[in-house]
């Protein structure tokens, strides 16, 4: 009897591995796992900035199936669902000079209110330092039709300084902070500088949170799960793999799939470009190493950019598994036209496997789309801006300065795609009706470094460019600040709501007017007639002008979702 149930509890144990890995793995290959994984910790520790990164360790991938479509099954109908106008939109906001607490705010876009373009509401946040950059809705429609029914009642806002993670109820106009998952939640899970959020409309199922790094600040790209009705942390099944670097992901769930772009350490790009970068006696750049970022600068920002490579960020897409949570594949990209992927969205529709991404440094953007044979997904080359070139260096090594592809969203009808160039002071606009490549269709030009009154430091800029001038655009009597950096575009696809402000040490190395006087949205309109893009001379939100400011705007939301918020089945 006793040898009976030792068999017994031996074949229980198994079944939980074999459940937890996915496959029919034996407790050797588990232990396998652990053991590496803790040598890749190691590794990642010690590993100079400038040594080749290894591949992560992925499983063999299997061709997966889409499940099979619902009874009820709705077709994607862009054009037969009535949207309605955002009456506001909530922003994440970042004090500038770390002096107040950063802080949600809500902003009146009803054109028809006496408070149009005002502050509605804000709330509060308790500590000084966080640095907020993405949040999003706990909950997730399944379709279009949807969008307006979900109950959006809670925000969730990731901390990329402080590692905090803030939960907020919305009711309204009113906000609540309802709950803090604390650093050390993050730091006993080896996780840091949590990012981005996005949640799957499927009932039960956890919000996503990308972290970049691990708890000592090294590149580490991994998920915390979070559950949306509780709001504790859920433990993940296979705690072993992860990625190099994390970034951005987007969620394709009728795939069963995530894609995730690569930043690169937090520890160096916490601290802007140029703090302990190059500081070796034989790098090139070793005399524009500083201790203080606020006193490098915008030409040294600049010549770091125009490396070749940067060895410092990642250029890769790495394609996850949702359920059960396994990178199964990376897409290498070209070293120096795929560095610092910074974002990337599926189309909308959820039968289709097509997404976008941009890549910073790169100024390029990628079409990625899945092999239905193999499962496998690839990342082709579509567009590459080209480099504004710096005339009168002898440097070697000088390329020109790139871009700098901030942020892009897709319009929900899947057939314009937008972004943002932050240093050229471009936003674009794309027909990607044909996925396979992407026709210009329209621009505008919004700030920039030539706009800068910083690029009076910049001098010997090749103005060859027909597109580039260096005229500043005034808006409500009133100099736009730095460039395009975050958009957010209407579900009806009208208005696209633009801020200036990247990120805050990057910000004061190429734009440090936005550390002194704040950030800006403005607003693009899209012609109802030709669809193409004019910037709104009436509106402006100067986040400079705010009580306590002055203030950066990032990632903004609207209370019936917006064409990046859900993630449809």
């Amino acid at each position: 009897m006793l040898i009976l149930m030792l068999l017994l509890a031996c074949k229980s144990h198994e079944a939980v591995l074999i459940a937890a890995n996915g496959s029919s793995s034996t407790t050797q290959q588990v232990m396998m796992v652990a053991t590496t994984t803790q040598k890749r910790d190691l590794q990642n520790q010690s590993r100079p900035q400038t040594e080749e990164r290894p591949k992560p360790q992925l499983r063999e991938f299997k061709a997966y199936a889409p499940p099979p479509l619902e009874t009820k099954h709705r077709i994607y109908d862009y054009i037969g669902t009535e949207l309605e106008r955002e009456p506001y939109m909530i922003i994440c906001c970042t004090h500038s000079l770390n002096l107040q607490p950063d802080r949600l705010i809500v902003i009146d876009l009803n054109p028809e209110s006496a408070a149009y373009q005002k502050v509605s509401s804000e709330l509060i946040f308790p500590q000084i330092g966080d640095e907020l950059c993405k949040m999003n809705w706990t909950r997730s429609a399944a379709n279009l039709g949807e969008m307006a029914k979900v109950s959006r009642s809670h925000l969730l806002v990731p901390c990329m300084a402080s590692n905090r993670i803030y939960i907020v109820s919305v009711e309204g106009l009113i906000l609540k902070l309802v709950k803090v998952i604390e650093t050390k939640e993050l730091t006993v899970r080896d996780l840091s500088c949590p990012y981005s959020v996005h949640t799957l409309p499927l009932s039960g199922a956890p919000i996503h949170v990308a972290c970049l790094g691990d708890r000592h600040g090294h590149g580490k790209g991994d998920f915390l799960l979070i559950d949306r009705k509780t709001f504790t942390i859920r433990e993940r099944i296979n705690k072993s793999e992860f990625a190099t670097f994390g970034g951005e992901f987007a969620l394709q769930t009728r795939f069963n799939a995530i894609i995730s772009c690569e930043w690169g350490h937090p520890r160096q790009f916490q601290s802007g470009l140029l703090r302990g970068d190059f500081n070796e006696s034989d790098s090139p750049l070793a005399e524009l190493a500083s201790n203080d970022r606020h006193s490098v600068s915008t030409l040294s920002a600049i010549k770091t950019l125009i490396l070749p490579q940067n060895p410092l960020f990642g250029n890769r897409l790495n394609v996850w598994q949702i359920s059960p949570g396994l990178l199964k594949q990376t897409i290498d990209l070209d070293p120096k036209e795929g560095s610092l992927t910074t974002c990337i969205r599926f189309l909308h529709n959820p039968d289709c496997n097509h997404a976008f991404a941009c890549s910073a440094l790169g100024s390029t953007i990628y079409h990625v789309h899945m092999n239905s044979l193999s499962g496998e997904f690839k990342a082709d080359k579509i567009i590459q801006l080209p480099r504004i070139r710096v005339s009168g260096s002898n440097d070697p090594l000088n390329d020109g300065l790139p871009a700098m592809l901030t942020d892009l969203v897709i319009s929900m009808d899947d057939k314009f795609l937008y972004v943002a160039a932050w240093l050229h002071g471009m936003i674009l606009q794309y027909d990607i009706s044909d996925p396979f490549k992407g026709t210009l269709f329209s621009k505008v030009q919004l700030g920039g470094i030539l706009q800068s009154p910083n690029s009076s430091r910049v001098t010997g800029f090749d103005l060859g460019q027909e597109h580039l001038h260096p005229i500043r655009t005034i808006i409500k009597d009133c100099a736009f600040r730095g460039g395009p950096a975050s958009l957010q575009l209407s579900l009806d696809g009208r208005r696209l709501y633009v801020g200036n402000s990247f990120y805050k040490p990057w910000d004061a190395q190429f734009y440090p007017e936005l550390i002194v006087e704040g950030g800006q949205i403005v607003l693009v309109e899209i012609s109802a007639k030709d669809s193409t893009m004019q910037l709104s001379k009436e509106f402006l939100v100067d986040f400079g002008k705010l009580s306590d400011g002055p203030f950066l705007p990032r990632d903004a939301r609207f209370p019936q979702g917006d064409s990046t918020s859900d993630n449809f089945l």
